[in-house]
């Protein structure tokens, strides 16, 4: 006579792609084999731009349209009255010789440009100026590659890769544009709208 009173079952899947241990970062086993760590955003607050983002010459007002997930989240950008760009930026820890990629969700506003990019301190000189009505990039010197992607809505899912020449903190930097230049007049209510740094 067996009595049973407790139970459990464990799915066991060989060839699995992704593997996960508590207290670390995730990695992967890709279709070569190898293991590999899985992307994560070195970003912190990136759906909420006025809590760890340090704003120069610029506004953010949160919940201010819907975002591309459908949801009361999207910042709206503005351009402060004070001469100079209009900057949203964040610092991070890079590794030299290694590539990282910025990505944001950005949308037309009043405004119809941004500008990504790595600050210099790290990375050779480059940037990204973005069209937010057609989704057109420009690059300028150094920069790996870039993309956009129209996800609807008017908005567009950006994306600039560079690669580090040195390793230490740097700067993620967003900045406001209008037909192709930075050099706007800000006013404390026209912008553009953004997400998902």
């Amino acid at each position: 006579t067996i009595k049973i009173d407790n139970v459990s079952l464990k799915e066991i899947t060989q060839g699995s792609d992704f593997e996960f241990t508590r207290d670390t970062f995730g990695t992967r086993i890709n279709e070569d084999g190898y293991i590999e760590d899985v992307p994560y955003n070195l970003l912190q607050q990136s759906e909420d731009a006025t809590i760890t983002w340090t704003k120069t010459r610029s506004i953010i007002t949160a919940n201010s349209t819907i975002a591309p997930n459908n949801s009361l989240t999207g910042n709206k950008f503005i351009g402060a009255t004070a001469a100079g760009d209009k900057k949203l930026n964040q610092s991070i820890i890079v590794t030299s010789g290694a590539q990282y990629t910025i990505t944001i969700f950005a949308k037309k506003g009043e405004f119809n440009g941004i500008l990504i990019r790595h600050n210099t301190t790290r990375f050779p000189s480059g940037h990204v100026i973005f069209n937010l009505d057609t989704g057109v990039g420009v690059k300028t010197n150094t920069i790996d590659s870039f993309s956009s992607e129209n996800v609807g809505n008017g908005w567009y899912r950006l994306s600039v890769t560079s690669t580090a020449d040195s390793s230490g903190s740097n700067l993620v930097e967003f900045i406001i544009a209008n037909n192709g230049s930075t050099a706007i007049t800000g006013n404390d209510s026209d912008g553009i709208y953004i997400w998902g740094m």
